[in-house]
């Protein structure tokens, strides 16, 4: 049977915390960061499992086509943020049961996920302290390459995009995503607190209203949040209609910066497939220019 491997796909930031029951095609492939996830798992103040139905799990399961046959990871989430994996064998046939869901959990270490807060990270790194309310969005590590054996790079991923967004809190544009500071549990950042918008260029493009606005001064207004990256030495190397999100007053949000860093700097996730010119491993301005042609394009495109 060939490597298991997530399908390489743009992730929604809507609601990229994936439906508990979620199913992933798999083949051969270059792996690349798919997402994250908000809360699963129920209310109890508790770092052991306390799991009640499936729907407090986030259940994955990765299924080769061609070979027929899965593989089943879960993960669970408690209100402080402990966080439990396990794995079910892929040659069983059978649904599996509540029960042998939680038998196989086990703890994830937290440095395999977060970044431990130094005293030089406390100094430039915003906790957010209040109550999350509903026009906030909880960002997380992404989980869905998480492998026990396995050393993804996910803290660092984590600290970086923290630091991006105190460089962008403090030479704010109007869009570009409001950042509200970083969840702290234990010393560890758990999770980047942002402004809470509805729905991707890519869902709003599907819908009616698409046909109203005006393209140019869509188009515009991004490539103004785009300029004023680079002006703060940064590119954002992601840009596509997942990682734009539409306001209420239909104007353009840049989102996701986990590939965003200054220019040269290497990176551990790079693009999505369609929208860079070529592969790369360092942070370019020309990866974004490439990308905002794309956009154009693709914006008359979608008419």
């Amino acid at each position: 049977m060939g490597s298991l491997a997530p399908l390489q796909r743009s992730p929604d930031p809507v609601n990229d915390y994936l439906p508990y029951n979620h199913e992933v095609d798999c083949t051969p492939t270059d792996l690349r960061s798919m997402g994250n996830w908000d809360d699963f798992g129920n209310t109890k103040a508790s770092e052991d499992p306390d799991v009640r139905s499936l729907e407090d799990l986030l259940i994955v399961q990765y299924i080769d086509v061609a070979a027929e046959t899965r593989q089943i990871h879960f993960f669970y989430l408690t209100n402080q943020d402990f966080v439990f994996f396990g794995r079910l064998p892929s040659s069983d046939p059978s649904e599996p049961s509540l029960d042998d869901y939680t038998k196989q959990l086990r703890r994830v270490s937290d440095e395999k996920l977060f970044p431990r807060i130094t005293d030089t990270d406390a100094e430039k790194i915003t906790q957010f302290s209040g109550v999350q309310d509903p026009t906030m969005y909880l960002k997380r590590p992404g989980l869905l390459q998480y492998q026990p054996e396995e050393d993804n790079g996910t803290p660092k991923l984590v600290l970086d995009e923290a630091e991006v967004m105190e460089t962008l809190e403090r030479n704010p544009h109007p869009n570009i995503i409001g950042y509200h500071g970083c969840r702290v549990r234990r010393n560890l950042i758990t999770g980047i607190v942002l402004d809470r918008h509805q729905k991707t260029l890519e869902q709003f493009a599907r819908e009616p209203e698409f046909k109203e606005i005006d393209r140019d001064d869509f188009f515009d207004a991004f490539k103004s949040a785009v300029e004023h990256l680079h002006r703060l030495g940064l590119a954002h190397n992601d840009i596509n209609p997942g990682n734009i999100m539409v306001s209420e007053d239909r104007t353009p949000v840049m989102i996701d910066f986990g590939s965003c860093q200054p220019f040269g700097e290497l990176l551990q996730t790079f693009g999505t497939p369609g929208w860079h010119e070529e592969d790369f491993w360092t942070s370019e301005k020309e990866h974004d220019l490439f990308s905002l042609r794309r956009l154009r394009e693709w914006l008359n495109q979608e008419m």
